[in-house]
């Protein structure tokens, strides 16, 4: 039970990373979009 509950944690936080790492991708490529469309 207790190993059942380390694996459902080590997965929501693995995959609450990947999605924080798409969203800083996302704002980093939007960035650099402006950044280049600006000048």
């Amino acid at each position: 039970m207790c190993q059942l509950l380390f694996f459902e944690n080590y997965y929501r936080g693995h995959y609450f990373k990947q999605k924080t790492t798409t969203f800083r991708v996302a704002v980093l490529t939007a960035y650099v979009y402006n950044y280049v469309f600006e000048n």
